[in-house]
């Protein structure tokens, strides 16, 4: 049996093109550390008790984005970022990592980031699913993933 960790944040992810630019590159880099903790200190609250013991080997992360506007494709995407940065475990430079998936990259994490409308800016919020995958579970995501590319190029 999987085990899956679902939460709720206040506020929709940041979209990578509502950030700004910082004056500088320390600037900027220590504004990204400053909202991953943040982020990370709300999706602790929010996790307590659910986390697993030893990261999930291979996950399955959801993001549902509700906002009164939809973004791009590629903004809604990069607005994971942060996220995914934070549901994995703690580095020398991660400080902020909860060890909730092991690694984001393509073999070991499937992501899937979907808009969803809200009616009003009160009722705007981030809704995130991580969900425990076992390695056929992967490899048949993989698979799927590359058939799409295919069919897309054809």
């Amino acid at each position: 049996m999987s085990a899956t960790i679902q939460f709720r944040l206040a506020a929709p992810l940041l979209l990578p093109n509502r950030k700004g630019i910082a004056r500088s590159r320390a600037a900027g880099a220590a504004r990204v550390k400053r909202e991953r903790i943040v982020l990370a200190s709300e999706v602790m609250v929010l996790t307590v008790g659910r986390r697993p013991v030893a990261p999930f080997r291979y996950a399955a992360v959801r993001v549902f984005r509700h906002s009164v506007q939809e973004p791009d494709t590629d903004n809604l995407y990069a607005a994971c970022k942060g996220l995914l940065d934070v549901l994995q475990p703690a580095t020398a430079k991660r400080v902020f990592g909860l060890g909730i998936i092991a690694n984001d990259k393509p073999n070991v994490c499937h992501i899937e980031a979907h808009h969803v409308p809200a009616a009003r800016r009160l009722d705007q919020c981030t809704v995130v699913e991580i969900r425990e995958l076992s390695a056929g579970e992967m490899n048949a995501h993989q698979t799927a993933a590359r058939l799409r590319a295919l069919g897309e190029v054809a």
